[in-house]
């Protein structure tokens, strides 16, 4: 209830906190980025503890300011200001008589006076209005001549904004959601998910962020709730995703395991491991890996590509002079 500058029990919301939200939150809206330079939801919680003027056009106002702050590329600063009005009436005709236009209600203007209209926007224009009124109507000259008091108000105060935070913190904050994209090489898709998606719910568990592949784009996408999470999600994808190898390169290998199908082999100066398929190991049929190697071993290997997972494939027959024919 305080959001509204009222003090009552906690519950649901009432017609004058929704409608407060609503305005506040087309003024805004207008000048969100789209989902393609900020793909997440935005939640602007503004708490009024005092006030002796509108609380909607202060969540507006300073809706604007926390959003520049935290990073958020808005296309513009949004202020907004009420401008109240007395009206001299014949009391038996209600013919108007006189009028008077004043910016910026407090509290008792806003009870004794016969309008509330609430204008918020940048300088290129309104975003939103709200109005409130008590007579019967209040004529349309009127409304319209308070569009420029309420204009020179919006310009003054965003005035003062420029000189606070003109445009958006270059970088977010430590602690605002993160999103990226990395490309894939289409071979490592499956390494990257893992059999069943083991590997990418393993990722998501570590780091704390929700990462999504594109198969036909080759990306994968990484949602993080801060920028320490995005930045281990991101290191994480690129050790499982960057190979250092090219298919059709000569390379020099250590055997650091033996198999019944094959060979493990890492390559020299480096992490990164292949497997060398028994029938890879020479030209002749090859009964057991280990009648031809020995773990420690090293040996000269081709890259001929990956397997589904992604995993690095090598051949050493490749390399090997083909066997006199008979």
């Amino acid at each position: 209830p305080f959001a509204v500058n009222e003090c009552s029990k906690v519950g649901n919301a009432s017609r004058r906190e929704i409608g407060h939200g609503a305005l506040a939150e087309k003024a805004l809206a207008a000048v969100m980025p789209d989902a393609e330079a900020f793909p997440f939801s935005v939640r602007v919680n503004c708490e009024i503890m005092a006030s002796n003027g509108s609380s909607s056009m202060a969540a507006v106002c300073s809706g604007s300011l926390a959003m520049m702050d935290a990073g958020i590329p808005l296309h513009a600063h949004v202020a907004g200001v009420s401008v109240g009005l007395i009206l001299l009436q014949d009391p038996y005709s209600k013919t108007v008589l006189g009028h008077t236009l004043f910016t910026d209600i407090a509290a008792l203007e806003d009870q004794h006076g016969d309008m509330d209209f609430k204008v918020a926007g940048t300088r290129d224009g309104i975003t939103a209005v709200q109005l409130d009124i008590k007579p019967a109507g209040v004529p349309l000259e009127i409304l319209i001549e308070a569009l420029e008091p309420a204009r020179a108000a919006r310009l003054k105060i965003l005035d003062l904004f420029t000189g606070i935070q003109d445009a958006p913190r270059a970088e977010l904050r430590e602690s605002a959601p993160r999103h990226g994209t990395i490309a894939v090489e289409k071979d490592l898709l499956g390494k990257l998910i893992g059999p069943q998606g083991t590997t990418i719910r393993g990722l998501e568990k570590t780091t704390g962020s929700r990462i999504t592949v594109n198969g036909e784009e080759c990306v994968a996408h990484i949602f993080a709730p801060n920028r320490n999470s995005f930045d281990m999600a991101m290191g994480k994808i690129m050790e499982l995703t960057t190979t250092g190898v090219s298919v059709g390169s000569k390379y020099t290998g250590k055997v650091i395991s033996i198999k019944d199908f094959g060979a493990i082999v890492e390559l020299d100066h480096s992490s990164i491991l292949g497997l060398l398929h028994i029938s890879e190991i020479e030209h002749k049929r090859t009964t057991a890996v280990s009648d031809v190697l020995e773990v420690g071993q090293k040996i000269e290997i081709l890259c001929t590509g990956r397997d589904p997972r992604g995993n690095v494939k090598f051949s050493r027959k490749a390399l090997l002079p083909l066997p006199p024919q008979s």
